[in-house]
């Protein structure tokens, strides 16, 4: 049977190649990166209206006439 030692070596050089390899500013935000932020939130925002827009102008709708046509009002 082969060790595990080996295997655990193998996965801490992985792990140390990574780290090293890793930029040394990432992890701790600086105080100028505030704007990428709140620019970020601003997209999710703007983009979750345009969501909720597009579900109820054309999604519902859709569903409605699919009804409408596949089973008919009585």
């Amino acid at each position: 049977m082969k060790k595990i030692r080996h295997v655990h070596a193998d996965s801490n050089e992985w792990v140390r190649v990574h780290r090293s390899s890793a930029p040394a500013s990432s992890g701790g935000g600086s105080d100028s990166d505030w704007w990428v932020t709140a620019l970020g939130i601003l997209v999710a925002v703007v983009g979750g209206i345009y969501v909720l827009i597009w579900i109820v102008e054309v999604l519902f709708p859709t569903l409605a006439l699919i009804g409408v046509l596949c089973f008919g009002v009585k």
